[in-house]
């Protein structure tokens, strides 16, 4: 009996081992699985604005919310656009909007705002126009701006590193010192607003859509419309390749103001690539 005794009291360890193990992997998959931080884009319908619900950044989705928020609190807004497939996107946010230093810096002075330039093409268009008017050169993505709680621009970007990169100031210290001008520089600020705004008030018109064009949607579907391949459908040259952004667009104005060449363009154009 002693000797069964012994083998008893091991094999009972082992027994309840075995039982335990299951709930320890459970646990641990538990915690790998939580993200240790959900921001407000978790309830956005865009891919790629659920791609960042898990960043450090507090982000919001680009609405009167965020915007109420930003002058309640006195705070800058830092607005963020791009689209699933920009590489140059996925850069920025590892670097930057996965970093707990830089989240830090956005969280503390900033209301952080994030655009999908494919479910929100005209927010794009309205700043892709300002930036290549005040930074005379073409726009991309991603597209960062700094603004005042009254959505002045203070700061026009595309691309910008965790650090000085490439020969371009880092949000490490960007971030901080547009921060402290808000602070205790207003007049600082208001004299950079103004000199952003002659900029791009006397920046040369080009065929470019503006918000300062008399009936914005009806120049953006003449620009489109004289763009549009009547014969083989899409636009400009061939080979033709998805323009999202713009059958999306087009559709949203046909809503609107009810353009027929704006419907005619997007539905052509969708059943030539069904």
């Amino acid at each position: 009996m002693g000797r069964y005794g012994k083998i008893a009291k091991p094999f009972s360890q082992g027994a309840f081992l075995i039982r335990l193990l299951p709930f320890l992997l459970f646990c641990t998959c538990m915690l790998w699985a939580s993200p240790r931080h959900t921001n407000a884009l978790i309830h956005e319908h865009s891919p790629y604005l659920r791609m960042h619900a898990h960043n450090p950044v507090d982000w919001y989705p680009y609405g009167d919310e965020a915007f109420a928020k930003a002058r309640r609190e006195k705070r800058l807004i830092f607005l963020s656009i791009g689209f699933s497939t920009c590489h140059w996107c996925h850069v920025m946010e590892q670097e930057s909007f996965e970093n707990p230093r830089i989240a830090a810096l956005l969280n503390r002075d900033y209301v952080s705002i994030k655009v999908d330039k494919e479910e929100m093409p005209q927010i794009d268009t309205y700043y892709q126009v300002r930036f290549s008017k005040l930074q005379h050169r073409r726009n991309g993505w991603p597209l960062t701006i700094l603004m005042t709680p009254e959505r002045e621009i203070l700061f026009m970007g595309t691309y910008i590193p965790d650090t000085a990169r490439y020969g371009v100031e880092g949000l490490e210290t960007l971030l901080p010192r547009f921060a402290k001008m808000h602070r205790q520089n207003p007049a600082a600020e208001r004299k950079m607003v103004a000199e952003n705004l002659a900029k791009i008030a006397s920046a040369p018109k080009h065929d470019t859509l503006t918000a300062e064009d008399g009936n914005i949607s009806q120049r953006y579907v003449a620009k489109m419309w004289k763009r549009f391949d009547k014969i083989y459908k899409g636009f400009d040259r061939r080979p033709h390749f998805p323009m999202a952004s713009n059958l999306m667009l087009l559709l949203e104005i046909y809503g609107l103001d009810g353009d027929p060449r704006a419907f005619r363009m997007a539905d052509e154009t969708l059943t030539a690539m069904a």
